[in-house]
Order: C-alpha cells, then structure tokens, then sequence
C-alpha cells in the first residue's frame, strides 16, 4: 500500500509539483487505509499551502 501512496505521490509532482489538491488527495487515501504516519506526511504540507493561499487571497481582496 505504501508503495502505491508513493507511486502516485511522485506521479502528482511530475505532473505539477504546485499542486497541493493531489498531495492532499494522496494524504486522504493513506488515512483511509489506516495508514497514519503516512497520511500526516502528506496532509500537513497541503493544509500548510492551502493556508498560505487563503492568506494570499485574503490579502488581494482586502487591497481592492
């Protein structure tokens, strides 16, 4: 099982290394089979990116 949340973890950064949805969707998959540790590894940089983007928006729509 690991190795196929790796496969596809390598496979969503060739395609777009930016994308946090897919590392947040491998993450999502590791939990659900239980895969803990795992899981964390991949959540934390997407909630990590998904925050700094709310910030991002945040701070443009509050400029104009």
């Amino acid at each position: 099982m690991e190795e196929r949340a790796m496969y596809s973890l390598k496979q969503a950064v060739t395609e777009d290394p930016e994308d946090a949805v897919r590392w947040h969707q491998v993450g999502l998959h590791c939990l659900c089979s239980q895969q803990y540790k795992l899981s964390q590894k991949y959540l934390k940089p997407a909630a990590y990116l998904n925050v700094i983007y709310y910030k991002v928006s945040d701070n443009y729509v509050k400029e104009f």
